[in-house]
């Protein structure tokens, strides 16, 4: 929930501001001019080379620690490990 307006998530290779709180495992983001359908991927934390936030920088925001961050998602999340 803290991180609603806080952070930005990347969808279509595009920054879009996550807006609004974030509830049980369904947020809002503000597509501005991103073209977005859906199916599209939206990466919340992942690869800097993505344009994503990391865990850490999450965790700074969340005042916890980076494992905590990762170990709390919803398991209906999808994981993908690269």
């Amino acid at each position: 929930r803290a991180l609603g307006n806080r952070i930005q998530v990347v969808i279509n290779n595009q920054l879009a501001p996550l807006i609004g709180k974030v509830c049980m495992d369904q947020c809002f983001v503000k597509l501005n001019n991103i073209q977005a359908k859906e199916g599209d991927e939206v990466i919340l934390f992942g690869d800097k080379s993505a344009k994503a936030n990391d865990a850490s920088e999450i965790a700074t925001l969340l005042n916890t620690i980076a494992y905590e961050t990762i170990s709390t998602l919803s398991k209906r999340l999808e994981r993908v490990y690269i």
